[in-house]
């Protein structure tokens, strides 16, 4: 006797990676089985501290082929002042496609739209611009994960 097996793979079309470039996660099932799998500290090249200004990270949906950044500003350094400025980005690498987010002054974090990305690689950075208004300077925090 002769045993057939059949084996259909689902092969997502461009319509339904459009379907999810440029949406919230949030607005969809993706963030539910979010999990981080890169993340890098904001450092200051040319401070010298113990504290880095908060940590970039790739958030990603398995169940959606999603990515999609998450900026957390430390704690440490007050997010009050309004110069500070800052900007999480989310980049697919296969043709450049970003979505970028901003935390408001007086919040934590930010987490960009997402950029769907099965069969390629995406990756996030950000940066943090601090004003230490004693001694009355900038900090310039950046950061960037590894391509997942």
């Amino acid at each position: 006797s002769v045993l057939l097996l059949s084996f259909f793979f689902v092969i997502p079309t461009s319509n339904a990676a459009s379907s999810y470039d440029g949406v919230s996660p949030t607005a969809t099932s993706c963030a539910n089985d979010a999990t981080t799998i890169r993340s890098a500290n904001l450092w200051d090249p040319n401070q010298n501290t113990t504290y880095p200004g908060g940590v970039i990270e790739i958030r990603y949906s398995f169940a959606c082929h999603t990515a999609w950044a998450r900026l957390t500003i430390n704690s440490n350094w007050d997010n009050t002042d309004s110069h500070n400025t800052n900007k999480a980005t989310i980049h697919r690498n296969s043709d450049g496609r970003e979505y970028t987010c901003s935390v408001p002054i007086g919040g934590t974090s930010c987490y960009t739209k997402m950029v769907y990305d099965y069969g390629v690689t995406s990756y996030a950075k950000a940066y943090y611009n601090y004003y230490y208004a004693l001694p009355g300077h900038w900090w310039n925090f950046s950061g960037k994960t590894s391509s997942y």
